[in-house]
């Protein structure tokens, strides 16, 4: 739901943005109003490699011991492979999908991360301008971050609800975060009242950046307009960690 808000908040902004779903639910495509798309991720390992000049026998590290200036992926314009794994949903809004179970994992013996896996030589990769923004939807828990997706981010927004049991599942992604070296900050949602934020920052050691209250309306996304967002002061905060981020990464 977060990140659906936010990428609408993006797109309405006149930013350029693509969206990647990597949760096998997929329920971040369906928010955005595309309940499937013609190709997925998990399909694509051949045509990555393809692209990066490297044999069907190559894995993702071999991708990555190339020199950046070999491989350059671009959303705008769209590099071969980004044209034809991402879908557009508007002209500034593109999905991308890891997609659902495949052959491979229900007959073959793959583990189902495996179609996230041409992510891992996409995004590292891939270079964004200053108006271009790529929002990525992973499932819940540490299953999520624990896969290596997370070291081609350059901010995670761990979103966290005011229970025992997600407070544990946020404490087991930042310890991964942390031991990757990747940025993070918290957003917390199903907020009933400040005794909820509170008992996140004293359990977490760090202050939210935002919050989002509780609201039935807030899983309506695929029905809203742009124009229309709930809570929109949240997104607010969210966007200006995360064009701080982005600067400090350039500056970098």
């Amino acid at each position: 739901t977060v990140s659906s808000l936010y990428t609408k908040y993006l797109a309405d902004q006149g930013n350029n943005v693509l969206a990647i779903d990597v949760d096998h639910n997929m329920d971040f495509m369906l928010n955005l109003g595309m309940p499937e798309l013609p190709t997925y991720l998990g399909d694509a390992m051949p045509d990555i490699l393809t692209y990066c000049n490297l044999p069907d026998s190559a894995g993702y590290r071999d991708a990555l011991k190339k020199n950046a200036k070999d491989i350059q992926f671009s959303i705008s314009p769209q590099d071969e492979f980004t044209a034809k794994y991402s879908h557009r949903i508007q002209d500034n809004l593109h999905i991308m999908s890891a997609g659902p179970h495949n052959d491979k994992i229900l007959k073959e013996g793959y583990c189902s991360h495996s179609l996230g896996t041409p992510l891992k030589i996409y995004l590292p990769f891939l270079k964004l301008g200053e108006e271009e923004f790529v929002v990525l939807d992973e499932k819940a828990g540490a299953d999520g971050v624990g896969t290596g997706i997370a070291k081609g981010l350059d901010l995670v927004i761990v979103v966290v609800e005011p229970t025992k049991y997600a407070l544990k599942a946020a404490s087991q992604i930042t310890a991964i975060l942390e031991e990757f070296g990747v940025p993070y900050e918290y957003v917390v949602n199903k907020v009933f009242g400040p005794e909820d934020l509170e008992l996140v920052e004293s359990t977490l050691g760090k202050t939210p950046i935002a919050h989002f209250k509780i609201d039935r309306d807030m899983a309506a996304l695929s029905e809203r307009k742009s124009d229309d967002l709930p809570q929109i002061e949240s997104l607010d905060k969210i966007h200006e960690e995360v064009t701080k981020s982005k600067k400090t990464l350039k500056n970098k």
